[in-house]
């Protein structure tokens, strides 16, 4: 019998301001179609990590924190 490895995956989503956080386009939506995709793939999502601040932050708080979390 083969075993099936289960790779590990953690989910980063962001949205550039605070009122995208509530849209259908949000953190939500984003975090939906990772799981799924990963759930596909069969990754396990161990964390998830979000901001809602815009991509040309350098010092986004999810960004560290998942950094943090992979080391």
């Amino acid at each position: 019998m083969i075993r099936d490895t289960i790779r590990k995956a953690v989910i980063y989503c962001r949205v550039s301001s605070t009122a995208q956080t509530k849209r259908g386009d949000g953190l939500g939506s984003q975090e939906t179609r990772c799981r799924e995709y990963a759930r596909i793939r069969r990754y396990e999502v161990v964390q998830v990590f979000t901001d809602d601040l815009s991509g040309g932050a350098a010092d986004r708080p999810g960004v560290k924190a998942m950094l943090a979390f992979l080391k």
